[in-house]
């Protein structure tokens, strides 16, 4: 009898509706499927997750309830190196590089292989420095490093001596809706997403007011905001003595409906790695405008009609939503293109790439 692999993932948390928990999901059932033992170790959170996993697939955690992981590094690390040896683990994936600070004395000495998946990118640690401390350390200690774009791997092939073997490995998009959305009649443009500030909305929301007046009938959606960051928004709006063609709203499951009722999907992040969200939303059909951000967006969007614009620039973004939002036969065309574009990011091409990594 063949001995079925067993792969564990160990997350920061899945009880989250952000782009990294949904590819984890993803991956991690789309190898179920594929007879491996799959096994999701949270650090935090909750053992629900916020995006379906089957049945099959074990949720194990978290291995601690404290705020600040840090400190009880030792513990978390000694927690983790024995649920790797009592699962009899083959390969371990650590799905955010900040948590090889953990693994990599968990696993010393076991011959598990050892896997970091980076969901940044090498030069944005995202505001905390031990990111970068930890991603110098996986270089060397870590079996197999996966990032998201060729971008990305020449950030890590410049930084310095790698030990580590690394792989280019997109995450997976969502299937292709059967129809565009029908959102033409809604003219609403989406923006999901948090930390709020990363996500560039306070840009987005400066540059909508720009093009209010030339569109009064189309609105501005905001979700997936904590309270803190709808607060601070709303702020904002009123210091702009503007706030009826905007909403704010917090995350939501159903995101689904709103895709449905949207017709333009603005993407106006600071950084990002490898937004998922804007091949979820061409898969749904939206027409899709995004800035240029360092990695990501140039790479799906490499055969897309509507131009990249330049991050950080209000005025470019204003600029490029009103040539989207003016001209529905641009739209049209490129929702057409997008839905084509996912094509290549379908879980069915993802995956069997990952099974290569875990036969190395």
């Amino acid at each position: 009898m063949i001995k079925r692999k067993r792969v564990a993932f160990l997350a920061g948390n899945i009880d989250k509706s952000g782009g990294t928990e949904r590819a984890t999901s993803v991956i991690a059932e789309a190898l179920a499927l594929r007879s491996y033992e799959v096994f999701i170790i949270t650090m935090q959170g909750t053992a629900k997750p916020f995006f379906p996993v089957p049945d099959d697939v074990e949720i194990i955690g978290p291995l601690t309830e404290a705020e600040r992981v840090l400190p009880i590094l030792p513990s978390i690390s000694l927690k983790l190196r024995t649920l790797v040896q009592r699962l009899h683990i083959d390969s371990l994936v650590v799905v955010d590089t900040i948590s090889v600070l953990f693994s990599i004395p968990a696993l010393a000495g076991t011959g598990v292989q050892h896997v970091a998946w980076e969901h940044f990118n090498f030069k944005n640690n995202n505001g905390k420095i031990v990111r970068s401390f930890a991603r110098r350390l996986a270089k060397y200690f870590c079996d197999d490093i996966v990032v998201l774009t060729h971008k990305d791997k020449s950030f890590w092939l410049k930084s310095g001596a790698l030990r580590s073997r690394i792989h280019v490995l997109p995450n997976p998009a969502p299937g292709v809706a059967a129809s565009p959305s029908s959102g033409s009649e809604k003219k609403i443009v989406l923006a999901l997403g948090r930390p709020a500030h990363t996500k560039g909305f306070d840009l987005l929301i400066k540059a909508w007011l720009l093009l209010v007046e030339a569109f009064p009938d189309w609105r501005l959606l905001i979700v997936g905001l904590d309270d803190g960051e709808r607060s601070l928004l709303r702020e904002t709006l009123l210091g702009l003595n503007h706030k009826s063609s905007i909403s704010l709203l917090p995350r939501t499951e159903d995101v689904s409906s709103l895709y449905a009722k949207s017709e333009i999907y603005c993407l106006a992040s600071r950084h990002e790695g490898f937004p998922i969200v804007l091949l979820e939303a061409m898969a749904h059909g939206l027409a899709i405008l995004s800035v240029d951000c360092e990695t990501g967006p140039a790479d799906i969007l490499a055969d897309y009609p509507i131009k990249l614009v330049q991050p950080g620039n209000v005025a470019a973004l204003a600029t490029g939503l009103e040539i989207v939002m003016s001209d529905s036969s641009l739209r049209n065309h490129a929702k057409v293109i997008g839905q084509n574009l996912t094509l290549a990011y379908q879980v069915e091409k993802i995956v069997p790439k990952w099974e290569m990594i875990f036969s190395l």
